[in-house]
């Protein structure tokens, strides 16, 4: 694992755990290898280094920017503000989860991206991968979930599928 996936899971993860003790909802998307570049075309265009003062200030209440995604790509911050397309049908998550949470499921079931939603209501962390979404994340759980996750599909997964199990599985695991 790299120092590189590390330090973007560290800044990750801080920024979610400050957003999540003060319930601001976000949704951050860690591109992997399937191109995200559609979507991206959607938002407005950054590229910024990876920090969480950048994460924590987009999602900011009120800021213009606030209410839809990030899309992180390597070790930038791409853009912000990408509306992510609702999955057509319904998707396996709870129906007292919001439209972000079945965004960020209906996203994951299109692409091998990883997502980390953050409820409004609940401060509850949860990440979304491969079409699942986990339980909610402990603070201080998040860091080793996204380096996992992050490192996982970077590279080609093995043909016998073992390097594919989501982190959400993991995570109810690890929580039981």
């Amino acid at each position: 694992q790299s120092d590189h996936a590390r330090a973007i899971a560290a800044a990750i993860a801080e920024s979610v755990e400050y957003l999540a003790r003060n319930r601001f909802g976000a949704l951050l998307v860690v591109e992997r290898r399937t191109g995200l570049g559609g979507l991206v075309e959607g938002g407005v265009e950054l590229d910024a280094l990876v920090s969480a003062r950048l994460i924590e200030t987009i999602f900011y209440p009120n800021s213009a920017l606030h209410d839809l995604a990030v899309v992180v790509r390597g070790d930038r911050v791409v853009a912000a503000g990408v509306q992510l397309p609702l999955p057509e049908g319904g998707v396996p998550i709870s129906p007292q989860l919001g439209s972000r949470h079945r965004a960020a499921v209906g996203l994951t079931l299109e692409s091998d991206a990883l997502v980390v939603v953050v409820s409004e209501e609940t401060g509850a962390v949860r990440l979304a991968e491969q079409g699942v979404l986990s339980e909610p994340i402990p603070p201080g759980a998040l860091k080793a979930a996204l380096e996992a996750g992050m490192t996982r599909n970077a590279e080609t997964p093995a043909e016998d599928g073992s390097g594919d199990a989501p982190p959400a599985a993991e995570v109810a695991e690890a929580n039981r």
